[in-house]
């Protein structure tokens, strides 16, 4: 087993226990721990380059109709970088370069910062979803890959839009519950009777 290999198992040996059939998340997450793993063993610095971003492109879970700026805006989620702008700015030179390779099959030069640059963030994401596995669904990872990097003051007041909806929903559900006792009391008063005129009304 070479250095690498030992670096892969010492990291995810203690991956969540999967079972099998895995749904569509699962699958995402282990393709990607495959890819992790091909990447810190590929020899070629560009073909590890390139199996780095697949991995970030899975694990952001990126559409194809939303584009590499969700990949790099999602890309922080687990990092929560000290400089945002400068990380940005150094991930956006990472996709001008995977898309000139993948694209336009210009020789350039992947240097080793590129290298580690995509390591580190994939190695995050893995580990974010390692943590979080057994409590949240695809839902819970997606609103946190997209919300992450928005500022306090933006978070602060979807909370309290989402404290507004809560509190009309338990309005709602209040209601439906008040109609039911109020049904059920007069079905015990009056049976049959109000069943029959409950259908008529229907009609």
């Amino acid at each position: 087993m070479n250095h690498r290999t030992r670096r892969f198992d010492i990291h995810f040996g203690k991956f969540p226990a999967i079972e099998y059939p895995l749904d569509p998340l699962e699958e995402r997450i282990v393709e990607t721990v495959r890819r992790f793993q091909s990447a810190i063993t590929e020899p070629s610095r560009e073909g590890s380059f390139l199996e780095y971003w697949r991995g970030i492109e899975a694990l952001t879970l990126t559409t194809e109709n939303e584009g590499m700026d969700a990949v790099i805006r999602r890309a922080e989620a687990p990092i929560e970088p000290s400089d945002q702008d400068f990380f940005r700015y150094r991930l956006k030179r990472t996709r001008e370069k995977r898309n000139l390779l993948v694209h336009d099959g210009v020789d350039i030069s992947v240097t080793k910062q590129d290298q580690n640059l995509l390591k580190t963030v994939l190695e995050s994401l893995i580990w974010m979803y390692c943590e979080n596995f057994e409590d949240w669904s695809k839902d819970n990872f997606r609103f946190v890959l997209e919300n992450v990097g928005h500022n306090e003051g933006s978070l602060e007041e979807a909370r309290k839009d989402l404290a507004r909806k809560t509190e009309l929903l338990d309005t709602l559900l209040d209601a439906k519950r008040y109609e039911e006792t109020v049904f059920f009391a007069l079905k015990q008063r009056y049976g049959d009777t109000l069943q029959a005129h409950s259908s008529e009304s229907s009609c």
